[in-house]
């Protein structure tokens, strides 16, 4: 057979299969010859007919039964109350919040710092009291030029 030939048959009526105990999936060899009669490579393929009754079943919907819906949705909400099986909403300013965040994220940073320059002014011997002025030495060149 020519390349881009098909031979087809029918194998089964799908609705008659179903109501039986036939096996839906088959697997068949195709044996061939080439024009000089040379047998081929055999071909091996899967006949799978159940695919077709795995389908679901699609319903189609109108405007009506949207209606329907929304009938429904608002019986369902008329009997929210505030006590009783309630729609509770929490909100915030989510600006205030992040401000909020950042502005404990600076006083902690601060903290931080704080705590590192007492730390090098006791391991310095610098009383509490003298630490600002431990600060400004600590900052200040350690071999500052002559000015001339």
């Amino acid at each position: 057979m020519p390349p881009g030939r098909r031979i087809e048959a029918l194998f089964d009526l799908s609705h008659e299969r179903f109501k039986t105990d036939l096996p839906m999936k088959y697997r068949v060899r195709v044996d061939s010859e080439d024009a000089a009669g040379r047998a081929q490579e055999p071909l091996e393929y899967v006949l799978d007919l159940g695919f077709r009754y795995s389908l679901g079943r699609i319903e189609v919907k109108n405007i009506h039964h949207v209606a329907k819906s929304m009938k429904e949705i608002e019986s369902a909400v008329k009997k929210w109350t505030a006590h009783y099986n309630g729609l509770r909403v929490w909100v915030r300013d989510e600006d205030a919040y992040t401000a909020a965040e950042a502005k404990d994220f600076q006083d902690w940073k601060a903290q931080e710092e704080l705590n590192d320059k007492i730390a090098r002014a006791q391991a310095a011997g610098v009383p509490l009291s003298e630490l600002d002025d431990f600060e400004r030495e600590a900052d200040s060149p350690e071999d500052p030029e002559p000015s001339q």
